[in-house]
């Protein structure tokens, strides 16, 4: 499993649905859905390790759909160690914000947040 299948799975884990990596269906924002969108990585000078960045977005028909289910992806995600990944974490997932409100998108809310985890790509 990659390290953001891993980050999407401590959400789904959670009990959250309709968590997916880049895109979701569109038959499904209104709903409620959960993105995660890996973004670039600090490495290192001269070791394996490097910190990864990764945006949760959350979408919803109403304002405090989409608050609650970014919160609930939020402390899914906060402190927690990720075990099942390609590579090997030497961090817990870390937030860099709390849940926010990004704005309005069509007919959608959005909230996101953003966490990192620092890994090793070398075993």
């Amino acid at each position: 499993m990659t390290l953001v299948e891993a980050i999407r799975a401590l959400i789904a884990g959670a009990g959250v649905q309709n968590v997916y990596i880049v895109d979701a269906p569109e038959s499904l924002l209104s709903a409620g859905a959960v993105v995660v969108v890996p973004y670039g990585a600090d490495t290192y000078e001269m070791l394996p390790i490097g910190t990864q960045h990764f945006q949760i977005r959350v979408s919803a028909a109403s304002f405090a759909a989409s608050e609650a289910l970014c919160w609930r992806a939020f402390h899914a995600l906060a402190d927690k160690t990720v075990t099942e990944a390609d590579r090997r974490c030497v961090s817990c997932v870390a937030a860099n914000q709390e849940p926010f409100f990004l704005g309005k998108e069509g007919a959608l809310y959005i909230h996101e947040f953003n966490v990192q985890v620092t890994a090793c790509w070398k075993e």
